[in-house]
């Protein structure tokens, strides 16, 4: 570095910032380079200005001297930075469903506000005010998940070097309280399938009871002799594109419901929730209270925790994980318990999903509002 370029940095950190209109500026001309900060207290503006003049000056300078492959220089726009650590961290830490969730949670909530700010110039009054305000609209467990995605972005900028600090470390947040479901009784239960009587989804509610699969895994669902396979959605394992299945014996209570079909074709999540909100309206359960229920009555049953964990695809610890493999014959036998009186009003009248149809109910659905009856 020249001389008098060092002599021009001196005398530029030595400047105090000035206050004007009730913020702080500091500001300096470096070989037709602005460095410039602002902010509402003086040392944070000093702060922001090293910044500045680190990335505009001294790593440019640095980097001249250095092969182009040892310094990057990374955006500092929010948003610009923002898709920077989505492409490049956060794609490679989770699953492609949960990757777009988080983007597309970015693009609705944080993306309108924080856009266009310079990622130094971010305070942390910015940042309490924006928790605030989606503190205000009621969505608890969406500003939870946007202030996990803000920690992330900025801790990342931090580790880089990018930021000296994460602005959002001091902000004041109280977490949400989580609702958290519940199993299905027994008179729940028969309703779930008298009410379904005669329709497919009678079948695919008794699978998805009696499974305790997560509803993003029906669909990879299938049936080899007495056990179900599917793809398990929540190990660490999918990261790294190596697929773990769930290993899940045809109990007795399910075994009526799947009398003759050796093939399930499950229809879309979408459209098994709106035939379960229709059946129980109030909100009182959810889809997922499908697999709490299964959990539940493995417990009743007393199945044994290993095999009932392989049901529902529960993580055993690492080692028992990579030395443990159960066999069939102790699953299936651990299945059998799972058996209790139900006492239906209906019969059990087995039928699966068209094939290959998985989104078929809304397919009929946009028909019959379609139809010159309905119009």
């Amino acid at each position: 570095m020249e001389q008098q370029t060092q002599n021009k940095i001196v005398k530029a950190i030595q400047k105090p910032p000035r206050f004007h209109n009730r913020i702080f500026e500091k500001r300096a001309l470096i070989n037709g380079i602005e460095i410039y900060a602002c902010a509402t207290n003086e040392n944070e503006c000093i702060t922001l200005f090293l910044d500045d003049l680190t990335q505009k000056i001294i790593l440019p300078t640095i980097s001249t001297a250095t092969p182009r492959h040892v310094i990057k220089k990374l955006p500092s726009n929010f948003h610009e930075f923002a898709m920077y650590y989505f492409e490049n961290v956060k794609k490679r830490k989770v699953i492609a469903s949960t990757y777009y969730n988080d983007l597309n949670r970015y693009q609705n909530h944080i993306k309108p506000v924080f856009e266009t700010l310079n990622l130094r110039a971010i305070s942390t009054d910015f940042c309490q005010n924006f928790v605030d305000q989606m503190s205000a609209t009621g969505k608890g467990k969406t500003k939870d998940e946007c202030i996990s995605t803000l920690n992330g972005i900025f801790n990342y900028a931090v580790d880089r070097g990018v930021l000296n600090r994460n602005p959002m470390k001091p902000v004041v947040n109280i977490p949400h309280e989580r609702k958290h479901g519940k199993a299905l009784t027994l008179e729940e239960e028969k309703k779930l399938f008298e009410y379904t009587y005669g329709t497919e989804f009678q079948t695919m509610f008794a699978v998805a009871l009696y499974t305790g699969m997560r509803p993003n895994e029906y669909q990879t669902a299938r049936i080899e002799g007495e056990i179900i396979f599917a793809k398990n959605s929540k190990r660490k394992n999918a990261v790294r594109g190596i697929i773990e299945w769930k290993r899940i014996p045809i109990c007795p209570m399910l075994k009526p419901f799947l009398e003759g079909i050796t093939e399930l074709d499950m229809y879309g999540v979408q459209s098994m929730r709106e035939m379960f909100n229709k059946i129980f309206p109030n909100k009182e359960h959810t889809l997922k209270d499908l697999r709490r229920t299964f959990y539940s009555r493995c417990e009743t049953s007393n199945v044994n925790d290993k095999a009932r964990d392989e049901f529902v695809g529960h993580s055993k610890g690492e080692l028992h994980d990579a030395y443990s493999e159960l066999p069939d014959d102790f699953l299936i036998a651990e299945a059998q318990k799972i058996c209790y009186e139900l006492k239906l009003n209906v019969p059990i009248a087995p039928k699966s999903a068209p094939k290959k149809n998985r989104f078929g109910l809304a397919e009929k659905l946009k028909k019959l509002k379609n139809t010159p009856e309905n119009q």
